[in-house]
């Protein structure tokens, strides 16, 4: 007999993607260790190992964030990442409030961080990662997501806070990443991440049209969210009919090893939470450059927020079940009122998902 197969998603890459929803259903062990209230450390790790960036990008999320040139130590990164990785962490995230790859061993840290075992991803404005990078650190990630905001360089140059030729540079180290990947036949997927800004919200199928004829795997078109303690706000409404018809325009150009994909369940749930409380705290955590330990990336700077410090325990398991890292988790899952947290972050996906499990409805049984 034929195995039924459900249809799915657009394909990019070879692979599926799902951008925005959550992949917890495929943790199952970890799950139901949750529900049973026993301890778990979490799947899903973001380190930033930079606190300085090359860009000044006018919605940067952690515009509040002091830039300074602070660097996670490589050595103290290494054994962090294989501790966790030991604990049952899956994935490891290199992004933050710098450009990771300004930390000058973030090659270093990648390669040797590797032979763990562990999947490794990268979120990059893409100006360093050139040729040379690639050759050495391209092999070692499950993905490559490059932030690129613009169709033209002048629009880049405004919106990214840099020199218009930037934009051209970072075009060719796309190119290089892909003639690569061919080249050493890499199971990496190359995808570019495009926020829909008011300067940039009609450029969509311009940079679409470009990255199709590099041999990017996707672009991802999702919205801008404003952090409260950032300036920039968007003066456009996303259901604006011309610019629909733009959107739809940049999809026509997908094909089988191109995807443009508009995250359109994203705009529509901006500000709109199904779930009274956060749930998610105890499945995905950020370290930043200073090393501390925070349930989420908007959290970053928030004292209170803060499970502690990788340079202040001997190990992470000290860490994560320290009287501090469960107070904070509890104040988290119980107290935080998430209706004045960011919109649409990271955790809401699974924070929907937890809450409907936690709160079943009645007769499940009639599936």
């Amino acid at each position: 007999m034929k195995k039924f197969q459900q249809p799915r998603d657009k394909k990019s890459d070879g692979n599926f993607l799902s951008l925005d929803s959550h992949k917890l259903i495929y943790h199952l062990k970890e799950l139901n260790a949750w529900i049973r209230g026993e301890p778990i450390f979490p799947l899903y790790v973001a380190i930033s190992p930079s606190g300085m960036c090359n860009h000044k990008c006018v919605f940067c999320v952690y515009e509040y964030i002091e830039e300074k040139p602070i660097f996670l130590e490589k050595e103290k990164t290494i054994k962090i990442i294989k501790e966790l990785r030991n604990l049952g962490t899956k994935a490891i995230f290199f992004s933050g409030e710098g450009e990771p790859l300004l930390n000058k061993f973030l090659p270093e840290i990648v390669r040797r961080s590797k032979d763990t075992g562990i999947d490794m991803a990268i979120n990059t404005n893409g100006i360093i990662f050139n040729k040379g990078i690639a050759e050495k650190i391209l092999k070692n990630f499950t993905f490559v997501r490059v932030s690129l905001n613009a169709g033209k360089k002048e629009t880049y140059a405004s919106v990214h806070g840099t020199r218009g030729k930037d934009f051209d540079i970072v075009l060719s180290n796309l190119s290089d990443m892909v003639q690569i990947k061919i080249r050493d036949n890499l199971d990496v997927t190359i995808g570019v991440q495009f926020l829909l800004l008011n300067e940039n919200r009609f450029e969509v199928p311009e940079l679409a049209k470009k990255l199709r004829d590099i041999g990017v795997g996707y672009l991802s078109v999702k919205p801008f969210l404003p952090h409260p303690n950032i300036s920039y706000r968007l003066k456009y409404t996303f259901d604006d009919p011309e610019l629909q018809e733009c959107l739809y325009e940049a999809e026509k150009l997908s094909s089988d090893k191109f995807s443009v994909i508009i995250r359109r369940d994203s705009f529509a749930k901006i500000s709109k939470r199904s779930y009274p409380k956060c749930l998610s705290s105890q499945f995905m955590l950020e370290i930043d450059c200073h090393g501390d330990v925070y349930p989420c990336g908007p959290f970053l700077g928030n004292k209170k927020m803060v499970y502690g410090n990788i340079y202040n325990c001997n190990t992470f398991e000290e860490l994560w079940n320290s009287e501090r890292c469960k107070k904070t988790i509890a104040y988290i899952t119980n107290e935080l009122d998430v209706s004045k947290c960011m919109p649409n972050c990271r955790n809401d996906a699974i924070n929907r998902f937890l809450w409907e499990l936690a709160n079943p409805p009645e007769h499940v049984n009639y599936i």
